[in-house]
């Protein structure tokens, strides 16, 4: 029983990253200019943003038993705009 816990998380956490991360930079956008930043920090913000919810979603992950996900895809396309 416990596998099948742990795959119903897995698949739980990423389908919740899939779509944070198809928001990526829609939320840029958004939070820079709430901000007042200019588009030359529009990179870093991506960045931040980026950091922060891989932070939270293995916090997560971990409260979820362990649960994981794999954001390398993502935050690796991300790291090239």
């Amino acid at each position: 029983m416990g596998a099948i816990k742990l795959a119903v998380a897995n698949g739980v956490i990423t389908f919740r990253w899939v779509f944070c991360a198809s928001t990526l930079g829609a939320a840029t956008t958004v939070i820079a200019s709430m901000l007042e930043l200019n588009q030359d920090v529009l990179s870093w913000a991506s960045l931040a943003i980026t950091t922060a919810l891989v932070t939270v979603f293995e916090v997560i992950g971990g409260a979820l038993g362990g649960a994981s996900f794999n954001p390398t895809a993502t935050a690796s396309f991300y790291t090239n705009l």
